[in-house]
This record gives structure tokens, sequence and C-alpha cells, in this order.
């Protein structure tokens, strides 16, 4: 399978790829480089932010990546910024040290465990993270103490919005229970349905 067909499987053809979610979090916080642990082969975050690490241990992932001309021309056509885009891609288990001196200025802790434990070091100081719940990210996020709830992204009317915290702060989040149906079924496809909440906590 060519690296063209496993995003459009894994994420284009079910309308999985978030794109306006990595619009918003670039617009509003700026963010330029960023690391994705457990990233799979979703390069939607290249879309928007010109310089990506990503990483991820599984074989699909490397045969993806290992064809970067393919992956160039994919990011460029959809790139929404002028300069040149850059992405590298490290094969391997991210609960490892990694290869890399550089410090990030966004990690991206979605659909992969135990990133917010093992990847916050590799963020600057003031820097984003941008948290799903998935498998305790969330908690874990909450209860370090170098980072610092900031705000929720949640979709709505078709469009991703940034909320302000209130008062409550991040408790009532931490209760609350996650979707349980995340697909449906259209007339000749399936589509992910948008109904999760993201968090984002900026590095203190």
């Amino acid at each position: 399978m060519t690296a063209t067909e496993l995003y459009q499987n894994y994420y284009a053809a079910i309308r999985f790829e978030r794109q306006g979610l990595f619009q918003l979090v670039h617009e509003q916080y700026g963010c330029k480089e960023a690391l994705y642990p457990g990233s799979s082969v979703h390069i939607t975050p290249s879309f928007y932010i010109p310089h990506v690490v990503y990483v991820d241990k599984s074989n699909d992932a490397a045969q993806f990546f290992s064809n970067k001309n393919a992956v160039i021309e994919q990011i460029s056509h959809h790139k929404k910024y002028k300069r040149s885009a850059f992405f590298q891609f490290l094969h391997q288990d991210y609960t490892q040290a990694l290869p890399i001196q550089h410090q990030f200025d966004l990690l991206i802790a979605l659909f992969a465990p135990q990133v917010i434990h093992n990847c916050t070091q590799y963020i600057k100081k003031n820097g984003i993270v941008l948290v799903h719940p998935f498998q305790n990210n969330l908690y874990d996020a909450a209860n370090d103490p170098e980072l610092i709830f900031e705000s929720v992204i949640q979709f709505t009317k078709n469009l991703y919005q940034i909320i302000p915290p209130d008062k409550t702060g991040i408790d009532p989040f931490l209760k609350s229970s996650p979707p349980r149906k995340y697909l449906k079924q259209n007339s000749n496809s399936v589509d992910y349905i948008e109904n999760e909440m993201y968090f984002i906590f900026r590095k203190i």
C-alpha cells in the first residue's frame, strides 16, 4: 500500500484528519515546531506546522515514512504556509529516550498512552501541550507540576473553538465520561464522529 493510500484509509476516508484542530492550535498559539509521539501516519499537523517530528514503533508507520518523497508531496499539496515543510520520523518506542536535543513548542498527546510522562521533557518553557483524554493523558497532564491548564477545544457548529477555563478549572472534565460512539455509517461510507474535547496545557 502506498503512503497516499495509507493516509487515505486511516484518516482522510473517514474524516478523521481534524485539520481544523491543528489550524486553530497553530493560529492561536503560533506553534511552529511539534513533537508527535504515537503518530501512526497522521501527518495532518504538517499541513499547518512547518516542522514536525513523528515518533512511532509500528511497521506501518515506518513503511509510510520511508517513502519521503511521497510524504513530502502529500504535505506540500495541503500545507498552508509558504516555507518548505520539514518532517522527521523516528521508528521507536517513545517511552524510551529519544535521540533529539531539540526542544519543541508543541507536544501532541492524542491517541497514544503515557505521552505526558515520557515526552514533556522535550517541550520548551511556555510551550503548549495538546491533550486528548485517551488512556489517562488528561489526568497525567492535570497532575504534572510542570503543566498548567489553559483551555478546552471543542468541535461545535462545524468549527473547533477554544473555551477559556472557568473558576472550576480542569476538575469537571476529569470526572466526565468520554463519548461512546465514534463512527457513523453514511449511504456509502463510514465517517468519524467528532464529539471529543481536547485540552491545552502550558509548560511553566
